[in-house]
């Protein structure tokens, strides 16, 4: 097994108190807790960037429009499902409607499968 290469760091007593205090809690060596704390401020900070880019991307779209009323939120919501609608599939429907209406079939209320296609009598 390969040893990992060590350093000394000094610190305060105070926090070396904490830290050990912390390791005793959780039945740790306190190397395992400077280890889990590093791992989370890093997890912290990769959250920040994310958070950041979010609150990027919203001002570029426009913003959140808080404060805005029921109706007028309503309304945008209604036309951003319009909006993705147009974009990602409007393009199935009108090829649907050039297709010559022969190729339809028509379907009513009273249509039922034949007696053997049918999975209950």
């Amino acid at each position: 097994m390969m040893s990992a290469t060590t350093i000394s760091v000094q610190l305060p007593a105070e926090i070396y108190t904490k830290l050990a205090q912390l390791a005793a809690e959780e039945q740790v060596d306190p190397v395992a807790v400077v280890s889990r704390l590093v791992d989370l401020a890093t997890q912290h900070r990769a959250w920040l960037r994310n958070l950041s880019a979010l609150r990027e991307q919203i001002e570029r779209d426009g913003g959140l429009h808080i404060g805005a009323s029921r109706e007028e939120v309503v309304e945008r919501m209604r036309q951003t499902r319009q909006d993705i609608f147009d974009a990602e599939y409007a393009h199935l429907y009108r090829s649907a409607e050039s297709t010559s209406q022969s190729c339809r079939i028509p379907i009513c209320a009273s249509w039922r499968l034949p007696r053997e296609h049918r999975d209950h009598p």
